[in-house]
């Protein structure tokens, strides 16, 4: 059997240049990669207000073909802050939200980003298990 590989890097260069050159697999790591990116540079919430944002039911469900079932949670929990806070999963409406929040909101809120990066490398062996399982090798 052929197994095909996947370059992180090379999938992250590309997938700046848009996503419709990437084959499914290569947009969940292009989409992982992009939202650990945005976190760590920017905070939890910039994915959701970025370009990118559109695409997070696919980024999520891939987390779900891979068994990642924490790192859906977290997804998860935050979706029902938003929902409880009247705040729809679209990335003007959280935009809104956050621009007219105090400082205390976001020292009191749960610590999304920690909780999810904490998670990194399960995720990504999660990730990289079920790539191999598809016939596809993930380079480290």
């Amino acid at each position: 059997m052929t197994t095909a590989v996947i370059d992180p890097t090379e999938v992250f260069v590309r997938g700046h240049s848009g996503l419709a050159g990437l084959t499914h697999h290569e947009r969940l790591v292009f989409l992982l990669s992009e939202f650990e990116t945005l976190m760590i540079m920017e905070g939890w919430d910039d994915f959701f207000t970025s370009r990118w944002a559109e695409h997070y039911p696919e980024m999520k469900t891939g987390l779900s073909l891979t068994n990642d079932h924490q790192s859906v949670a977290i997804l998860d929990d935050y979706e029902s802050h938003l929902r409880t806070n009247g705040v729809p999963l679209e990335s003007a409406a959280i935009d809104s939200f956050l621009a007219r929040q105090e400082s205390k909101y976001f020292t009191t809120c749960r610590d999304w980003r920690d909780d999810y990066l904490r998670l990194s490398e399960i995720r990504w062996s999660k990730v990289t298990s079920y790539l191999k399982a598809n016939g596809i090798t993930l380079l480290a």
